[in-house]
């Protein structure tokens, strides 16, 4: 079983969503950002270096949720998802192609891949409570050019 952990980011009332490349496992679809468990560390410390890897932002968790474990057929995961608050570091995405903020109304949109739309499903509740009020940032920017 494969150990990884997920991060809710919310920001300004609305949730984060990353969208995965073409060429990856789950093609084009969408995720929350984070990544697996390494050896020796804690989830805690996974999801501020994936977040950190991935989205050069630092986040600050406030929840653990529930974990829950999906199988893919091809691999079993088992996921630790975490709400978090960002930082006002700029997105700069290294993983992923996209991604979007969503409002509550829009979770059901983007095409999730299966364990986060399980996790959406069985939390929709706890969800609504870290949702506040919207912002117009609409979120598909890329990083600028780097050296």
């Amino acid at each position: 079983m494969i150990e990884v952990c997920c991060a809710l980011i919310f920001h300004q009332g609305r949730l984060l969503a990353v969208q995965r490349h073409a060429d990856t496992d789950h093609p084009n679809q969408w995720e929350f950002p984070g990544g697996k468990i390494e050896v020796g560390e804690t989830a805690v410390e996974c999801i501020g270096r994936e977040i950190q890897e991935e989205l050069g932002i630092v986040v600050r968790p406030e929840a653990f949720l529930y974990p829950l474990v999906h199988d893919y057929g091809s691999k079993q995961v088992k996921l630790y998802p975490f709400v978090c608050q960002r930082g006002m570091q700029e997105l700069c995405l290294t993983e992923h192609q996209r991604y979007i903020w969503l409002n509550a109304s829009e979770l059901g949109q983007p095409d999730w891949q299966e364990a986060d739309r399980l996790l959406i499903a069985l939390t929709r509740l706890e969800q609504l409570h870290w949702f506040g009020q919207d912002d117009e940032d609409g979120g598909k920017k890329q990083c600028p050019a780097q050296d």
